[in-house]
């Protein structure tokens, strides 16, 4: 038995109290939980730790007093926020070979009995002290709200899971950067290399890979070869733990067709993320974008490694901007977030109006229409509409004619074109974001964009 000497790792103690929850209630500690346990042993207060958080104080509050409750009962003492800091610093540690993980928290000594724990003749996980961050054009994130689901998932799949290769999607403005950045706030100390980059130029896959392997230390003369270059970086992968971030994906695709296909030129991307998506290795990949390519779609039905994750509403935390422009009639506020699908861009944009051509009232805003595009709006979806094929455009501008809901039989009935290659399009569709499809009555029903219904209606 040692006594771990403190100020030590907190991304240790975390991990250590992780453990022995997950042992005691077969669940880990929540993204907030660990961020409150951080707060608190750095000394800080509630409202240190939600104004770090962009979160209220009430709320961290909330889930503090959960939070202390709960390792109150896994670790038989009491636990509140004054004394958190005072018993968390006692805690003591030892990896018994065959008796599994133990704390010691002054005389009271815990078996956590972790099935999941590590073999006696394993080595223990080397959690890095300090990451090397290379975040390049990664802008400053002011203000962060709400996401603790998606950003809990997002842990999860990069840190518990180990997936290899994961796709963040998002129409513009749903917070994908955003929440890239804030995901690496939360999670850097399992790394050992993170790196940011935006592909919104479009670099060939060659550029790229040179870039990147810049950033590592040189062990061999960098190759020539594409290919050969895919191969080193997964060296380095496989060697450290990295997370790469690869923001603007959407860009290396060609517009004017059919969502995901690669620009001339860029095919050998394809490669690149089949190789990331299939080697064994210890890093991660990951992608934002406003459309996905059918590979990558196929992929994360058939490879537990690869997954994806598409933003929609914000939700309440919604909220939190509308009170950022200090608007009125917060009884009306539910359905403007509606109208404009909680996305934290459109609601920025459309509260700048609100506050300055209706003094803040929205209920004013929406007695005048509950659809009003401001020009950043309409610049936002004439950029989406100007990729989309003419066949993407045609059955854009029927599903926005009709004003009941579109079975997917009764359009396959009305069009023209062949059934596999109206399938084809309304994939590309469902690929882009624009439209889902929703079971109803052993059928399925196809939804446009609200949104982009209102823009097509209006050009």
């Amino acid at each position: 038995m040692y006594s771990i000497p403190f100020p030590m790792s907190v991304a240790t103690v975390i991990q250590l109290l992780d453990d022995l929850v997950l042992s005691k209630t077969g669940e880990n500690l929540s993204h907030i939980q660990k961020t409150i346990i951080k707060g608190s042993l750095e000394g800080k207060t509630y409202s240190d730790i939600a104004h770090e958080s962009y979160l209220t104080e009430g709320h961290i509050g909330d889930k503090g007093s959960e939070l202390w409750k709960l390792l109150s009962e896994v670790l038989g003492v009491d636990i509140h926020k004054p004394t958190a800091r005072v018993i968390l610093e006692n805690i003591q540690f030892s990896n018994i070979s065959s008796e599994g993980d133990f704390l010691a928290l002054h005389n009271l000594h815990i078996c956590t009995d972790n099935p999941n724990s590590k073999e006696a003749n394993s080595p223990p996980e080397i959690i890095p002290t300090k990451s090397y961050l290379d975040l390049g054009t990664a802008p400053e994130i002011l203000r962060f709200y709400g996401r603790i689901e998606e950003l809990n998932t997002l842990e999860k799949w990069i840190v518990g899971d180990r997936c290899r290769l994961i796709t963040l999607l998002g129409l513009k403005g749903s917070g994908k950067t955003a929440l890239s950045i804030q995901l690496i706030q939360q999670i850097k100390h399992h790394f050992d290399y993170i790196i940011y980059r935006s592909l919104y130029f479009s670099p060939p896959l060659d550029k790229l890979l040179t870039k990147l392997l810049q950033i590592f230390p040189k062990s061999a003369k960098t190759p020539e070869d594409t290919e050969d270059k895919i191969c080193f970086l997964l060296n380095y992968f496989r060697q450290y733990h990295c997370l790469v971030i690869l923001d603007d994906w959407y860009q290396i695709f060609k517009p004017e067709h059919l969502a995901g296909r690669y620009k001339n030129g860029y095919e050998d991307y394809h490669l690149f993320l089949e190789k990331v998506g299939q080697k064994n290795h210890q890093s991660i990949l990951l992608l934002n974008s406003q459309e996905t390519s059918s590979e990558i779609a196929v992929l994360t039905k058939t490879n537990p490694f690869i997954r994806s994750l598409t933003l929609s509403s914000l939700g309440n935390s919604a909220k939190e901007i509308l009170k950022d422009y200090q608007l009125l009639d917060v009884d009306k506020w539910d359905i403007l977030i509606e109208n404009y699908q909680g996305n934290p861009e459109w609601l920025h944009i459309i509260s700048v109006m609100i506050q300055e051509f209706f003094r803040g009232s929205v209920a004013q805003f929406l007695a005048m229409n509950p659809l009003i595009f401001t020009e950043s709006l309409k610049n936002i979806f004439d950029e989406k509409f100007q990729r989309l094929t003419q066949s993407e455009k045609e059955l854009i501008f029927f599903i926005a004619q009709e004003n009941d809901p579109i079975y997917l039989t009764k359009l396959l009935e009305k069009q023209s074109v062949s059934i596999t290659d109206l399938l084809m399009v309304i994939d590309s569709l469902k690929r882009r974001i624009l439209l889902e499809l929703k079971p109803k009555n052993q059928e399925t029903i196809l939804f446009l964009n609200p949104l982009l219904k209102e823009y097509i209606n209006q050009l």
